[in-house]
């Protein structure tokens, strides 16, 4: 027996008693969204950098500019290019985290991310934001509710404060401070060493050098590990 075809569910009629919302789609040109509460009979407006692509109530410029307008719904759809998950290779040089951060990257993202964090923290009743899996530095910030202005100077300075430190420039900081040391720590031995009655020759100072040398190094690499562990951990 065949099985029925199940029919669509038609949109549901709006009542003259259905309240009419102001509502606000933000980064949205093409005009789909708002015409489709357009004509449910509320009063939408579409707002972009660019100009709409069909007629109808269209605000060209910044949304963030006419947040506090009086909306009763806001329907969000920031650009995602920085702050996808899929991109955080793009946020080093060469898409490779030994080579070191790409700082316009990183700019960009904070920028990105200053603007997604204004459209959560806009003040309208009700908020949907279109957003892909975010990058995970994105955890660190909820929304603050500052104003734009400062919101794009403290997400900056979080997204600086959130990169990570590769192991190979662990291991290169703590070589140049060792071997920075190296050099201090022989001429210390030259100079410190007779006064307790211990003259070790050159060769010999050379040598107890490198073992601590050694040592520091070990060392230097490991807290560096553990520390940059429990800061992600924490963060």
């Amino acid at each position: 027996m065949p099985r029925p075809v199940p029919r669509p569910v038609p949109w549901p009629v709006p009542s003259p008693r259905d309240p009419v919302m102001r509502i606000l789609v933000a980064c949205e040109f093409s005009g789909v969204v708002r015409d489709a509460f357009l004509a449910r009979g509320h009063d939408a407006f579409s707002c972009a950098l660019l100009p709409s692509e069909r007629p109808g109530p269209h605000i060209v410029g910044d949304v963030r500019d006419i947040l506090h307008q009086g909306w009763d719904l806001m329907i969000a759809h920031p650009p995602c290019t920085f702050l996808a998950n899929s991109g955080a290779k793009h946020l080093y040089l060469g898409c490779r985290r030994e080579n070191g951060a790409d700082g316009d990257r990183w700019a960009n993202l904070g920028h990105a991310a200053a603007f997604f964090l204004a459209m959560l923290a806009a003040p309208i009743p009700r908020i949907a934001v279109e957003n892909p899996i975010l990058l995970g530095q994105m955890r660190q910030w909820p929304p603050s509710g500052a104003q734009h202005d400062d919101m794009t100077t403290s997400t900056t300075d979080n997204v600086a404060s959130g990169m990570k430190q590769s192991r190979a420039m662990s291991l290169i900081e703590a070589a140049a401070n060792v071997v920075a040391g190296y050099a201090i720590a022989v001429v210390t031995q030259i100079v410190v060493f007779p006064h307790f009655g211990f003259r070790p020759s050159l060769r010999d100072n050379l040598t107890i050098g490198l073992v601590f040398v050694g040592a520091s190094l070990v060392r230097g690499y490991a807290l560096r590990r553990l520390f940059e562990r429990l800061r992600a951990r924490s963060g």
